[in-house]
């Protein structure tokens, strides 16, 4: 008799939430490359494609990270409502399991658990192109009020952050109302 073949337990799960093809292989080689040398185990998901890890593979999973993205985290798509109800299911029957967003993915982490995503009105006044893609600095016209923030400070965990700040995408959404 055969022994059963146990699956791999997951423990870290990655979406792809951009559907360019440059953009999987960037996620894929930053996340997984970075952590590699410690034997995570990581399992990729295409959330513009509705695809989610089953409540068997999340039993297993220690963090969920949601990239940023060219879209909106309030645009009406399926996919993106999905991935909202998905958000919310996680929160609620998995709460040991950690979800880090970046961008895109702190603004639907947000919209999805009760807080507000807008556009930056401002920001969009003083630009020609709400999107930005390449190295852009930010200003950050009051560096102590920003880096004393709790959630930035949790983030940097003490470490004082540049001014400017550097990203390399932008494209005018904003979390105004945390959940």
């Amino acid at each position: 008799m055969r022994p059963k073949k146990v699956k791999a337990e997951i423990d870290y799960v990655l979406f792809i939430i951009d559907d360019r093809k440059v953009k999987k292989m960037l996620c894929e080689s930053l996340f997984h490359g970075n952590f590699y040398h410690h034997k995570h185990r990581w399992e990729y998901y295409e959330a513009f494609n509705s695809q989610f890890p089953t409540r068997e593979v999340l039993s297993t999973v220690k963090g969920i990270i949601f990239p940023g993205a060219y879209f909106s985290a309030y645009q009406d798509l399926p996919w993106i409502h999905k991935l909202k109800d998905f958000i919310r299911m996680v929160h609620a029957d998995f709460p040991l399991i950690k979800m880090v967003g970046i961008c895109f993915g702190h603004q639907i982490l947000s919209l999805a658990l009760g807080g507000n995503v807008c556009r930056m009105q401002e920001y969009l006044k003083s630009i020609s192109m709400p999107l930005y893609i390449g190295k852009e600095y930010i200003k950050i016209k009051d560096p102590d009020a920003f880096y004393s923030l709790p959630y930035v400070k949790r983030a940097l965990k003490g470490i004082q952050g540049p001014n400017p700040f550097v990203i390399n995408c932008c494209h005018g959404d904003h979390v105004d109302a945390l959940p």
